[in-house]
């Protein structure tokens, strides 16, 4: 657990216990917790994160490109940046018409595990709704497949890597 998450701990159990805190104690208190969400990479703005959006979705290619965001989830998403730890990059050349209309690129990237635990691919953390996350499925070819993977941040996310 990193020391941030570590100290979040800390806090929410002192304010379990300390009831009769006064408001600008309580007020100091959870300011921290939400520099500490922001440092994660957490807490995003509202405009990052609609209120129907359960799932982080982090994407290192294609994903990442207003106009395919627009075809895909009928919006601009605004993430955050952050990188996929013990994976590394290279190409895959798509054939799908369909893909190929959208992205306008014949060569997407496509990430594998790597055996390195220092390798990292920068990317882009964003909230989608569990409907998005359903539209990037379909918006993938069969060469990916989603998995749950860990982030610099500490944090968890979808991403979409090397099927196999």
């Amino acid at each position: 657990m990193c020391e941030l998450m570590k100290t979040r701990t800390r806090i929410k159990r002192l304010k379990s216990r300390e009831r009769n805190a006064t408001k600008a104690t309580q007020e100091v208190e959870i300011a921290l917790l939400v520099s500490i969400e922001r440092a994660e990479g957490i807490c995003m703005t509202s405009k990052a994160r609609p209120n129907t959006a359960t799932s982080r979705l982090f994407s290192y290619g294609t994903l990442q490109r207003e106009a395919v965001q627009m075809e895909t989830f009928g919006r601009k998403l605004t993430g955050m940046a952050d990188a996929l730890v013990g994976f590394k990059q290279t190409l895959l050349e798509i054939t799908d018409p369909e893909v190929l209309q959208i992205s306008g690129a014949r060569f997407h990237p496509i990430v594998i595990a790597s055996t390195d635990p220092t390798d990292k691919v920068d990317g882009t953390v964003f909230w989608v709704t569990p409907e998005e996350l359903a539209s990037a499925d379909r918006y993938e070819v069969a060469d990916y497949q989603r998995v749950e993977a860990s982030l610099a941040s500490g944090g968890k996310a979808w991403v979409y890597v090397k099927a196999g």
